[in-house]
């Protein structure tokens, strides 16, 4: 909540991944990973990918300056 107040983006809600559930891996019912970026960058391409190697899925997103 700090860093949202700080003006730090959630790139699963920007991209509206909605609801951008990540755990567990093989039936995500939850929200446990976030990705932030400071608001002098940008997120695109914003996906979070199935996997298994992990109990979590990863947010991954391409990171540019604006």
């Amino acid at each position: 909540l700090r860093l949202y107040r700080r003006g730090f983006k959630d790139a699963v809600i920007e991209a509206n991944l909605q609801p951008g559930y990540t755990y567990p891996a093989d039936a995500p019912n939850r929200r446990l990973d976030y990705l932030l970026y400071s608001p002098d960058l940008a997120a695109t391409g914003v996906v979070i990918p199935p996997g298994a190697a992990s109990d979590h899925l990863g947010i991954a997103a391409d990171i540019r300056r604006n």
